[in-house]
C-alpha cells in the first residue's frame, strides 16, 4: 500500500514511541519491516499476528501489508482466540511470543494459493451465534480509510497518537494506520485511561490527540483529566458505542474552551473502520448524531424496496457505500479466496 511505503522519506522523524525508549524512527521502522517482508517470503500467506502493543507485533503487521500477504489480527493475552483461529483458518504464519520471545513461525511448509489477491486484512467482530467471524479487507480499503481519516482529522506529520485501544480491534488499527500514513508517529502508553497518571503521561510524552471509546473518557472524568493541562493536545475522538450525550457535552465544552476539538464519530469494523463524523463546529446540540459520510462515503435512506427515502418522518434503513467497505465475512479458510 503507497501510504505505508515513504517511511525512508520521513528520515529519522519518529514514527513508534514506547515509554522509556529511543524513539522507532521512520528510516529504522522501514529497514525492519522490510527485513521482516523479507522473511516472510514473496508468495501470498495468510499471516496471524497477536497484535499486543509491541514494535514486534507492528512490523510484523506493516511486513505483512508490504509483501501483499493477508494478515489477521488477533487479541493479545487471549490465546483461545489464537487457537479458534488456527482452527478455522489454519493460517501459514503465526507470529506471537513464545517462551516469553518474539516469534514469527511457519505453521506448514506447503504452498497453497487458495487466498484472494485483493485480500490484506482480517479483523474479528461477532457474529449472531457468538462465533467470532472474520471481516475481510482489501489493501485499497485500508488505505482509503486511512486517508479518509488523515482527510477530515487534517492529521499532519507532527501529530502523535496516543494509542490506548488495541489494535486488533478496527478504531484501534485506524488510529495506527490514519497515523503512519500522515507521516506522524504513535505513542504506546503505559498508563491506561483508568490510571491517575495518564494525563501526566501524554502531557510529557507531547501527545497531538488520544483516541477512546465512551467509556475511556468515563475513567478520565473519574480520575480528574479535564483538571490537567496539556498544551500539545489538539483533538480528541470518540467512536465504539453511544456516548452520553452530557458527558459528550462537558468534553466538548472543555476541549472548546481551550481551542481544542472534539470528534464524535461512527464506525463498523465492516466498513474497515469508519464511516461518519461530527464537524467539531456543527457537535453543540448534536452529540446525539452520528453525523455526515467520511470524505469519499455517501450515506442514504432507502425503504424496503431500496428506494431513497427522502422524506421526513419516514422508517428506513441507513445505508454506506465507500471504498472502505468490507470484501464479506469469514468462517473459515475457504473463505478467504473469495472476491
Amino acid at each position: 500500500m503507497q501510504c505505508f511505503e515513504r517511511f525512508e522519506e520521513l528520515g529519522h522523524r519518529p514514527a513508534l514511541i514506547f515509554p522509556g525508549r529511543a524513539p522507532i524512527s521512520n528510516v529504522e521502522l522501514a529497514r525492519r519491516v522490510a527485513l521482516q517482508a523479507n522473511d516472510f517470503g514473496s508468495h501470498k500467506k495468510l499471516i496471524a499476528v497477536v497484535a499486543e502493543p509491541t514494535e514486534h507485533a507492528v512490523i510484523a503487521y506493516l511486513a505483512a501489508l508490504r509483501g501483499k500477504h493477508a494478515v489477521a489480527l488477533l487479541p493479545s493475552c487471549n490465546w483461545q482466540a489464537l487457537d479458534g483461529f488456527v482452527e478455522d483458518f489454519s493460517p501459514d504464519i503465526v507470529c506471537r511470543r513464545v517462551d516469553g520471545r518474539w516469534r514469527c513461525l511457519a505453521e506448514t511448509g506447503r504452498v497453497r494459493a487458495d487466498l484472494h489477491a485483493d485480500l490484506a486484512v482480517l479483523l474479528g467482530t461477532s457474529g449472531s451465534t457468538g462465533k467470532t467471524r472474520y471481516v475481510r479487507l482489501s489493501a485499497a480499503a485500508v488505505e482509503a480509510n486511512a486517508r479518509s481519516i488523515g482527510s477530515y482529522l487534517e492529521l499532519q506529520a507532527d501529530d502523535r497518537a496516543a494509542l490506548v485501544l488495541p489494535f486488533h480491534y478496527s478504531y484501534g488499527l485506524s488510529v495506527l494506520n490514519s497515523h503512519l500514513a500522515a507521516g506522524g508517529s504513535v505513542y504506546f502508553p503505559e498508563n491506561g485511561a483508568s490510571d491517575v497518571g495518564f494525563a501526566e503521561e501524554m502531557r510529557d510524552a507531547g501527545c497531538t490527540n488520544i483516541s477512546g471509546v465512551p467509556y475511556s473518557f468515563e475513567l478520565m472524568e473519574r480520575t480528574g483529566f479535564r483538571s490537567h493541562e496539556l498544551p500539545s493536545l489538539r483533538f480528541m475522538t470518540v467512536a465504539g458505542g453511544r456516548m452520553a450525550p452530557a458527558l459528550a457535552e462537558t468534553f466538548r465544552r472543555h476541549l472548546a474552551a481551550g481551542g481544542k476539538r472534539f470528534f464524535m464519530m461512527y464506525g463498523q469494523t465492516e466498513a474497515t473502520a469508519r464511516i461518519a463524523y461530527v464537524p467539531p463546529g456543527q457537535l453543540a446540540g448534536n452529540t446525539d448524531r452520528i453525523g455526515i459520510a467520511i470524505p469519499g462515503g455517501s450515506l442514504s435512506l432507502v425503504d424496503d424496496n431500496g428506494r431513497p427515502i427522502e422524506r421526513a418522518g419516514e422508517t428506513g434503513e441507513l445505508v454506506y457505500r465507500g471504498r472502505n467497505v468490507m470484501m464479506g465475512y469469514a468462517l473459515a479458510r475457504a473463505d478467504l479466496a473469495k472476491g
